[in-house]
């Protein structure tokens, strides 16, 4: 999803939200986090809404 469709979408602040949580702590739960298997091993998944998600691949290591 682009910027604007996200600004559109009324979602902007729920991203900017969880970009925030994600460059504090990756792994911060709330709000939950799924680990990817497979082609994405290594990535997690974050969900913005039920119909929304975000693939993330962190650089840092799991505490």
């Amino acid at each position: 999803m682009d910027a604007r469709k996200l600004a559109s979408s009324g979602l902007k602040s729920k991203a900017q939200e969880l970009l925030e949580v994600i460059g504090n702590n990756p792994y911060q739960n709330p709000p939950p986090y799924e680990k990817l298997v497979g082609d994405l091993a290594g990535a997690y998944s974050r969900r913005m809404n039920t119909s929304i998600g975000w693939c993330i691949r962190s650089s840092s290591k799991r505490k």
